[in-house]
């Protein structure tokens, strides 16, 4: 079985690797859903200890090959090949919870493992002792996702299959699920268009594009650089084909007619032919999403005024408290855990909630846009070009709603889609096109990035970069956050506020929490001597602290990347030479963290 490192094409080679070490293979694997091929001639190997990130645009197949993958659907054709040592576990899209099940009842029956097991794992997905005996059906989403997590990892498996973990995720949640990939030994597959989660957690990629799967020896940021490196090398090599093309039928057309010239016209002929073989096959590029959001004018002054404003359900105050001033043209993205009342915030300054306390204003005028969070499903009959109208502004033409849908890669064969035939990247693109048919200047997103790829995400971020409008957002993505954001609002133990930090510090302070409950593989402790906790404890500063330094490293990696992509000709040697340092300081760096986490777990023991 050959393996390939650093190869875009699914046939290639480099590694050799024994089949005997394969936990999986894949051969020639085709799928395809009422006649139409999703995935065609699949090849692709998963060996113990890989950390596979899987990437691809909405609808290419991603999770219909981690499906085959898990056995949960069977190939049309192709070979499936399990070692007998497989162990797999993936993340339940859905948990079937018995009627009253309590939380470690649930995780009791779906794993099979003790009692005490089972806390144990619950525990270190942030669930208190006192919430062990709580039906499971009444847990919000969020902490729902949390248990499933818990019992995907109870079983111990050496191969993890995760299908976009991070939709309806937390950050705080997030966080402690990379702390416990950190020490997960197995094998790892994530699908997800969340660049930042695989980057930090994954160190190869597959891309699923065209039914292909194409494999990569390296992280998404690296394949993504090599992939438009390559791309942008062969389209030069063609324009200079190209060139010398015209040149050679030039010479030809001008005198193969003169008896002087006959042997030179022929000559130039032949290379002609030789050269028609030397261009480079460029698949045609994948269309993209094209968002341009209403034009705004930019004045200065306050876009919201909250005071002491109190948000919840009926006499239930979920947050309170809030004094917030946010300036237009601004771009505040509201942070916390799930349950904190994020959305419930959203939902009251937006006008669909009523205020329990306090009050709040937009300024004088102002037209708000409000995307709520999409529901698991739609059920309508009403088809894609009648939402967008009824959404848009009357004074809008037809054309210009058809040309909305267009840019949001609708086609015209999908216009008289129903909604409930829709994916949920479809109704995503969907409800971000109808914002983009009315006058607002105001914009108040829930989880505008959940289900959209990636590169239409990038397009929102950069749209909202260009926006001159105000906007109020909750996002879960990193990436997305990172790039939109100019103001941070925190939910937080019942209260509303500001956030002081940067939003780097805000994910730093997460990480290192995650780091303190203790994610490592962990055995009963046996250890009564102060001395020896006093050493664990340094040991788990030490371990923080490394946390932050490959945070931080990982960051530079991605930005020296991001430079290379827009800047694919920079002349400059320094990019190329820190960027070795950097690779050269971040292994040295997971060798130190593996040492201390070695250590630490020793300590346990």
């Amino acid at each position: 079985m050959q393996v390939r490192r650093g190869s875009l094409n699914p046939q290639g080679d480099c590694i050799i690797i024994s089949v005997m070490s394969l936990l999986l293979t894949l051969q020639n694997v085709a799928k395809a859903y009422i006649g139409r091929p999703v995935l065609t001639q699949v090849d692709a190997v998963i060996a113990p200890g890989w950390r596979i990130g899987v990437i691809g645009r909405n609808g290419s197949g991603k999770s219909t090959l981690a499906r085959i993958i898990t056995g949960a659907e069977t190939a049309d054709s192709g070979a499936v090949q399990r070692d007998p040592t497989l162990r797999l576990a993936h993340l339940e899209q859905y948990a079937a919870f018995a009627p009253n099940e309590s939380l470690l009842g649930y995780l009791e029956r779906a794993t099979g493992r003790k009692n005490w097991e089972c806390a144990k794992m619950a525990a270190r997905f942030g669930f208190a002792n006192a919430e062990f005996g709580q039906p499971a059906e009444t847990l919000s989403g969020g902490r729902t996702v949390r248990l499933r997590l818990a019992a995907a990892l109870l079983g111990e498996p050496n191969l993890l299959v995760l299908d976009e973990p991070t939709n309806y995720l937390d950050l705080p949640t997030q966080m402690l699920l990379e702390a416990y990939l950190k020490t997960y030994r197995g094998a790892l597959l994530i699908v997800s268009h969340d660049r930042e989660f695989l980057n930090r957690n994954c160190d190869r990629t597959w891309e699923v594009e065209r039914g292909r799967v194409y494999v990569w020896n390296g992280t998404v940021d690296e394949y993504r650089h090599e992939k438009e490196s390559r791309a942008t090398t062969a389209e030069r090599h063609n324009i200079n084909v190209e060139t010398k093309k015209r040149q050679l039928e030039r010479f030809v057309e001008r005198f193969r007619a003169k008896a002087s010239k006959a042997t030179q016209a022929k000559s130039k002929m032949k290379q002609l032919a030789r050269l028609e073989k030397e261009f480079r096959d460029l698949p045609p590029a994948l269309p993209k999403t094209r968002i341009r959001l209403p034009d705004v004018t930019g004045r200065r002054g306050e876009a919201l005024h909250t005071y002491r404003l109190d948000v919840g359900y009926g006499d239930r105050i979920v947050a309170r408290d809030a004094n917030l001033s946010l300036p237009r043209g601004s771009r505040t993205a509201i942070l916390g855990e799930n349950g904190a009342g994020k959305s419930t915030l959203l939902k009251t300054v937006a006008g669909a909630l009523e205020p329990l306390g306090g009050s709040y204003r937009w300024y004088s005028g102002a037209l708000i846009g409000y995307l709520p969070q999409l529901p698991q499903a739609e059920t309508s009959e009403e088809s894609v070009l009648t939402f967008l109208r009824r959404q848009a502004n009357p004074k809008l033409k037809t054309d210009q709603v058809m040309r909305a849908a267009g840019n949001f890669l609708f086609p015209k064969a999908d216009w008289d889609k129903p909604l409930r035939v829709l994916s949920g990247g479809e109704r995503s693109r969907l409800h971000l096109a109808a914002l983009t048919l009315g006058d607002y200047d105001i914009l108040v997103l829930d989880e505008p990035t959940t289900h959209l790829d990636a590169e239409t995400s990038d397009a929102l971020a950069d749209a909202l970069a260009e926006y001159r409008g105000s906007v109020v957002f909750v996002s879960h993505d990193r990436a997305f956050t990172a790039r939109a954001a100019t103001e941070l609002v925190l939910v937080e133990d019942g209260l509303i506020k500001k956030y002081p930090g940067t939003y780097d510090e805000y994910v730093t302070g997460l990480a290192a929490k995650a780091a303190e409950a203790n994610p490592l593989p962990a055995h009963p402790e046996t250890a009564t001597d102060g001395m020896v906790k006093n050493d664990t404890r340094a040991l788990r500063r030490k371990l923080t602290k490394i946390d932050e330094k490959l945070a931080a490293l990982r960051r530079e990696h991605g930005e020296i990347i991001r430079h290379f992509t827009d800047h694919p000709t920079d002349p400059d040697p320094e990019p190329r030479k820190r960027l070795a340092a950097v690779d050269a300081l971040i292994a040295a760096t997971e060798e130190e963290w593996l040492a201390l986490a070695e250590e630490l777990q020793g300590g346990n023991a």
